[in-house]
């Protein structure tokens, strides 16, 4: 009997809002559980599963109150923990029985007073605790997408890098809620929640086991912040931004805003997390920890947090901080006159970044200096054998840094050649 050869699970699978409809992506696996190599995608079945719950009053909160009601509730639920175990006695012995740590206090003896879950993990855990009605009492298959059907358009889905490509691909594809009855539901006072799977179909029309479940809270998200621009500060860089004003459809914003930024690196993806551990309130930040003459990518994202949601990411923006601060110059510069010839040798600066040395010559302080050679000098000597001996020299010489704007010291001491 042939052996069934299935695609492994899809991985990193991840649903966010975006606008009226739900963006998802998946990574695209490598191999097929036997170990082979997968090649024949067909398409992608997609499971859905509702729910709804009611928004308690005054539920809306700053980032800071978030943070300080989920220390809270870690009090109180340490303070009740520690009243129970401190009122529990064995019955053969007086003695109260010492109270088992709590998770708070072993972060607190580690030195973690909090968890490392994200912002949005701890937003999250509100909702999960809301009393939760059920729409749909199991998953549904919601749709299906062939790869034709995915790549036929870029609102259909889109392929990054392509599928040839070395590199797994990430396979984007979106749900409208056109194929909903009422569409996405949302109502004043309550939220839904839209659970998701998906699994694979190969050419064979075998499927691949379910990818992990993505959840997520249905809710217009807010528009991008604009005009993004950026200072140079003494420690790395100040991002500043405009806030929007309205939702993504252009209807009003009705709750505040806070802002995530996102990094990069050259020829490298975004990270999943934002660079800053809680939403921004203000509208600029401080980013520190940059390397001079790297090239760095951002992006801002603007959030609301009841439900925790992103807006898409402004246009993404480069960031190089060129390095304009010159070496210190060459010290204790001797020149030595000989046959047809001058010897000259210096003290290099301390700078770590140092590449090489101009070496400068002139005839007369009331001249111009003209730099003697020709290729960055590598050394801390050189000779020069393009003297004529009826003249006197003055030389100075230069240290330059390995910058791509090799940017050049002031000249060191002075020395004088005289050949008569």
């Amino acid at each position: 009997m042939p052996r069934l050869v299935v695609p492994q699970a899809p991985g990193k699978f991840k649903a966010e809002m975006e606008c009226k409809r739900i963006h998802f992506s998946f990574v695209l696996p490598k191999k097929n559980t036997d170990g082979s190599t997968f090649t024949d995608l067909y398409g992608i079945q997609v499971y859905r599963k509702r729910m709804k719950a009611q928004i308690p009053p005054l539920f809306d909160a700053t980032p800071e109150e978030v943070l300080t009601s989920v220390d809270d509730e870690r009090d109180s639920e340490k303070q009740d923990t520690m009243i129970e175990e401190l009122t529990t006695r064995d019955e053969d012995d007086t003695t109260m029985v010492a109270p088992t740590p709590t998770p708070v206090e072993t972060e607190k003896t580690t030195g973690m007073r909090h968890s490392k879950k994200s912002f949005q993990d701890t937003v999250d855990i509100k909702y999960e605790k809301l009393q939760w009605m059920v729409v749909d009492k199991k998953f549904k298959r919601a749709f299906e997408l062939s790869l034709e059907e995915l790549t036929k358009t870029e609102d259909a889905g889109f392929i990054e890098p392509p599928l040839t490509s070395d590199d797994s691909p990430t396979i984007h594809f979106f749900d409208t809620g056109e194929r909903l009855k009422h569409g996405f539901q949302h109502e004043e006072g309550y939220v839904y929640s839209y659970q998701y799977q998906i699994r694979l179909i190969n050419e064979n029309d075998d499927y691949s086991s379910f990818s992990k479940k993505a959840l997520v809270y249905f809710a217009l998200i807010p528009s991008p912040p604009s005009d993004i621009h950026w200072e140079r500060m003494k420690s790395g860089i100040r991002l500043y931004w405009d806030p929007p004003l309205t939702m993504c459809d252009d209807s009003p914003l009705k709750k505040d805003v806070y802002f995530n930024i996102y990094k990069r690196e050259e020829e490298k993806r975004y990270s999943n997390n934002p660079i800053n551990t809680v939403p921004i309130i203000d509208f600029n930040y401080q980013v520190k920890n940059l390397e001079l003459d790297e090239k760095y990518f951002f992006q801002i994202r603007t959030v609301q947090i009841t439900p925790y949601r992103q807006s898409i990411p402004c246009p993404e923006f480069e960031v190089v901080i060129k390095d304009a601060e010159p070496p210190s110059p060459p010290r204790k510069l001797i020149a030595i006159g000989g046959f047809n010839l001058v010897s000259l040798l210096w003290e290099a600066p301390k700078d770590r970044d140092i590449q090489g040395y101009n070496l400068y010559r002139t005839t007369s302080l009331d001249l111009e200096w003209q730099k003697i050679n020709e290729e960055i000098i590598e050394g801390t000597t050189f000779v020069d054998r393009s003297v004529d001996i009826k003249n006197n020299y003055y030389y100075a010489v230069t240290a330059v840094d390995d910058s791509p704007q090799e940017n050049e010291s002031e000249q060191s001491n002075v020395q004088k050649v005289v050949f008569r």
